[in-house]
């Protein structure tokens, strides 16, 4: 389902309304050849990756590293490391880092 650049120009978001100029470009963008191509190329490589990209949910990654902290005793979890424990488990299960593990399980591996 995609809207019209009219639909679009219809329906600006909230955060947005003091800012009717931005929005109707990044609408033209939306709207392009260009970006729907890319758009569509993007969720093909994405239907191909056979599980979830990352496991940390809503969470921004600092997030996802207070929460691994938290549910691991009060270890440190510093971004670069909850960045790769996101793309191999949820904050509460029982992944950790290893500096030896291989791209397996990681979302390069996926495409």
């Amino acid at each position: 389902m995609s809207l019209t650049e009219e639909q679009y120009l219809q329906t600006t978001p909230y955060w947005c309304l003091g800012h009717q100029e931005c929005w109707r470009q990044m609408v033209q963008k939306w709207c392009s050849d260009e970006w729907e191509e890319s758009h569509n190329a993007c969720r093909e490589r994405r239907l191909l990756m056979p599980g979830a990209t990352h496991h940390q949910g809503s969470r921004s990654l600092s997030g996802y590293a207070e929460a691994w902290s938290s549910s691991h005793g009060g270890q440190p979890c510093g971004l670069l490391k909850a960045y790769a424990m996101s793309h191999k488990g949820k904050a509460t299960s029982d992944v950790n880092y290893n500096s030896e593990d291989g791209p397996e399980g990681g979302p390069w591996s996926r495409v």
